[in-house]
């Protein structure tokens, strides 16, 4: 079970739906031709001075218990190690929680601690690279179990999906004055997306959108 995190596979950025007060130099052509709607380029997060990871490890909503499309979270488990690396280099608080669970450890949930520096950080990509690739409570209850536990933070949730019953979640955390980013990770969604929500598309530098 145990997998090989690499460092910065790829470049963290991504897109967002272009409002009007963008400039028209941050058009991403291949993105907008993709998602068929105008698509801006979002180099990289605000920090905060704490930032909170929640990787959802369901791939698609009602599914078994084990995941079915493992390539999203795959993806999904590189974003958070990416992130991690990040917040290292940088000092932030940080923690990580998911409804998954990790080899060698009880069959529960994973919420972490808050903290900061190498030993914390290399403590998280050795949860990253034992997590099995199946759920132990579904993401909907979960998010809604957690919600409440963050205040003045930088939420950054992986996800290959949304639901109604999640985005409005994902609002009441941003009324507890935490700024949420949503890294949608099944980038052929094409299902119509909330649009007051923070919603981006971490992609591969080499092969963006080809």
């Amino acid at each position: 079970m145990k997998r090989w995190i690499n460092d910065d596979p790829f470049m963290f950025s991504g897109v967002r739906e272009y409002m009007a007060s963008d400039s028209l130099n941050k058009i991403h052509w291949k993105a907008t031709a993709n998602q068929g709607r105008i698509m801006v380029k979002k180099n990289d997060f605000t920090t905060n001075l704490r930032t909170a990871v929640i990787l959802n490890i369901q791939s698609q909503d009602n599914e078994p218990e084990t995941v079915i499309n493992k390539e999203f979270i795959e993806f999904g488990i590189k974003v958070a190690a990416t992130i991690f690396n990040k917040a290292l280099r940088q000092g932030m608080p940080l923690s990580f929680s998911t409804n998954g669970s990790a080899v060698n450890e009880n069959e529960n949930v994973v919420l972490t601690k808050e903290a900061s520096g190498q030993e914390h950080i290399n403590g998280l990509l050795n949860i990253l690279a034992r997590l099995k690739l199946k759920k132990v409570q579904d993401f909907e209850y979960f998010i809604n179990d957690i919600s409440k536990e963050y205040s003045n933070t930088e939420v950054i949730i992986l996800t290959s999906y949304l639901t109604k019953e999640i985005c409005d979640t994902i609002r009441k955390i941003k009324k507890g004055k935490n700024m949420v980013s949503i890294m949608l990770l099944n980038t052929s969604e094409k299902e119509e997306l909330p649009g007051d929500l923070d919603i981006y598309i971490p992609y591969r530098e080499e092969n963006a959108y080809e």
